[in-house]
């Protein structure tokens, strides 16, 4: 018996050394794949990841002058106030306030750019140099967390003054939220980031938007641009593709299409016309704007020359602002909602379960 209780003894102590030893190897695993060099010339950028399914109710900070949508967004836990900018390709960040998010050792690439992607109030392209590139490990809008997401620090000397004149330490471009849908009401103030888009009825009208709902269909400029673009309707009958860019603060057309269906350019003027070196002259005229079943009355659209702005137009926060929008990225589809009556509470509510549902 001895005997027996002996060998039974010996065999658990040698199962509780194995379970041990396999427990610190696991842990020894989630340590290294965790704490990977970020300055590592090795490192493989990893896609875009979620925590979370949605953002919920994120409040927007907008100025009675400037509707474009800001809001505070966590870098590595660390608080910033960013631009939502459909009109940029990258997300970037000031100098100033990447070094209050990142080490040194996060930055993992530096490189030269010929042309930037982002421009500024006017359409202004800006030469972008040796800008350094960061991964930030988190990025939290609301509920909604992104690992993994890629930032550019902003050393261009134009671009760094017009990000500094919004009174921001970013932009949230395309390559964050191109994979998500994105709700904006402008009127109360809210917006709301949904991961993967390609939204159903029900989450739309979730959203306050009707399930009959119409859309414009989302197209991408150019691969080289990661820029979209809609259907948009000038004087009834003229169509434009024009890029959605909540970014800029009005309404943009090229002037080679002013003069094809306008004629004659407008007068300049300089009562609204502002950039990263304050205002500059502009030639305005107004119009309908209709997009689908939406229409704009009386729009003060800005005509701006070809080498300017390279694309035939772009739709502003002047006219987005006055509806409550939906882009849906994945989907390739806009929506604007009338139900301007559907209480925010409502919609949190109906996220909310959404979200319970999905995560079952």
């Amino acid at each position: 018996m001895k005997l027996l209780r002996l060998k039974m003894k010996t065999i658990n102590i040698i199962f509780l050394s194995v379970v041990v030893i396999y427990c610190s190897w696991l842990a020894s695993m989630a340590s290294r794949d965790y704490n990977v060099d970020k300055g590592s010339n090795n490192q493989i950028k990893m896609p875009l990841t979620r925590l979370r399914e949605s953002s919920g109710l994120v409040p927007i900070k907008t100025t009675e002058v400037d509707k474009r949508p800001l809001i505070t967004v966590s870098i590595n836990r660390i608080s910033n106030v960013m631009l939502i900018d459909t009109g940029a390709a990258n997300t970037s960040i000031l100098p100033e306030s990447a070094s209050r998010s990142f080490l040194k050792k996060d930055v993992i690439q530096e490189d030269e750019m010929e042309k930037s992607e982002y421009k500024d109030l006017a359409g202004r392209e800006a030469v972008n140099i040796g800008d350094e590139e960061y991964i930030a490990d988190s990025l939290e809008i609301g509920q909604l967390i992104i690992n993994t997401t890629p930032l550019i620090k902003q050393k261009n000397t134009n671009k760094k003054q017009l990000i500094l004149n919004m009174g921001v330490d970013g932009i949230i471009g395309l390559n964050t939220i191109e994979e998500c849908g994105l709700m904006v009401d402008i009127k109360n103030k809210k917006m709301v980031l949904t991961w993967n888009g390609n939204l159903n009825k029900a989450e739309r009208e979730a959203l306050g938007f009707s399930p009959q709902s119409s859309y414009s269909p989302l197209k991408m400029k150019a691969k080289t641009t990661s820029k979209f673009t809609i259907p948009v309707l000038l004087k009834g009958t003229i169509e434009l593709p024009m890029i959605v860019d909540t970014g800029a603060t009005r309404t943009y057309i090229t002037e080679s299409w002013y003069k094809k269906y306008f004629g004659k350019l407008p007068r300049l003027t300089t009562r609204t016309a502002r950039s990263a070196w304050g205002k500059s002259q502009l030639r305005t005229f107004k119009t309908d704007l209709k997009i689908e079943n939406m229409v704009f009355p009386n729009v003060e659209v800005g005509v701006i020359a070809d080498a300017i702005l390279p694309y035939d137009g772009v739709v502003g926060m002047d006219v987005l602002s006055q509806k409550r929008f939906l882009i849906d990225y994945p989907a390739r589809k806009m929506y604007f909602s009338g139900l301007s009556e559907t209480s925010l509470s409502s919609i949190d509510r109906r996220l909310e379960s959404i979200v319970n549902a999905s995560s079952r």
